[in-house]
């Protein structure tokens, strides 16, 4: 069938990920990050447990563990909005969901938040 021949191209995460770029919209990311001093409007200790369910098991506890990647704290504290963009919408051909359909705005946020608290450099 014809649907059969695009895993060639999307896996269906990505196609997951895809649909729900298109259901839930582009964001407004001033709404997440202080576009002058890039700080995350959410707090990191706040719904922190999100960050080790959700995260930790690919990225592990400090956000180094991911050999194709720089440090998460480095990611998030110097280009807020490229990590906002991955926690919204997901990463294609890698095993990064979209969260933005499953978690709340403010669940958002203090991710992001914790993410700047994280190392900024791998050991």
């Amino acid at each position: 069938d014809e649907m059969h021949g695009m895993d060639r191209f999307l896996k269906f995460r990505d196609l997951w990920d895809l649909a729900s770029f298109v259901a839930h919209g582009q964001t407004e990311m001033n709404e997440f990050i202080a576009p002058r001093t890039k700080e995350a409007r959410g707090s990191a200790v706040d719904d922190e447990s999100f960050y080790f369910a959700l995260c930790a098991p690919c990225h592990g506890d400090t956000g180094i563990d991911m050999r194709t990647m720089p440090a998460m704290g480095r990611v998030a504290s110097e280009n807020p909005w490229k990590a906002l963009h991955k926690i919204l919408h997901g990463h294609p051909g890698e095993f990064m969901p979209a969260w933005q359909a499953a978690l709340s705005r403010k669940q958002i946020k203090n991710i992001l938040a914790k993410l700047q608290t994280l190392p900024k450099r791998k050991r």
